[in-house]
């Protein structure tokens, strides 16, 4: 299954197959503040990003989908939430229904999941280092809201 959005005239296809999820891991991933390093954490911060309706990531995630011969100005991306928006009675039932496709069609690939689940595993080992910190225990509690918020939508 895939979602499919009218981008530039074209359907585009959003699948959440090996590729994509590599290609998202790569350019969602933070970098180790030591070595510049990706930390294989992209597919878990976008996930989490979509669950938040934000929207720079939508963005990105409609660039990487078209990256390469493909890569349109941004106006493109625009026009064709705006087209999709279309189809809805008002803008946020649009935006919250295109949001939830996004969601549904990562939580269906296996690929997607699966990197998720390691980002929640390595939130949880996170939070308990931070639990254990008088000074840090506002972020390890902000950090459990959103990994109970992410295993919920992937169980």
């Amino acid at each position: 299954m895939a979602f499919e959005l009218e981008i530039a005239g074209q359907n585009k296809e959003i699948k959440f197959n090996y590729g994509l999820v590599f290609k998202i891991n790569r350019e969602f991933a933070t970098k180790d503040e030591k070595t510049g390093e990706a930390q294989g954490n992209g597919a878990g911060l976008l996930f989490t990003q979509i669950l938040e309706k934000d929207d720079d990531a939508l963005f990105k995630l409609l660039q990487i989908v078209c990256k390469g011969k493909d890569k349109l100005d941004e106006k493109k991306y625009f026009e064709a939430i705006e087209k999709y928006a279309e189809n809805f009675d008002d803008e946020e039932e649009a935006m919250n229904s295109l949001f939830k496709e996004l969601k549904d069609e990562m939580v269906l690939s296996g690929f997607f999941k699966q990197k998720v689940r390691k980002f929640v595993e390595t939130m949880d080992k996170a939070i308990k280092k931070l639990e254990s910190k008088e000074e840090e225990k506002e972020q390890a509690e902000m950090m459990k809201e959103t990994a109970e918020l992410i295993k919920k939508e992937i169980s």
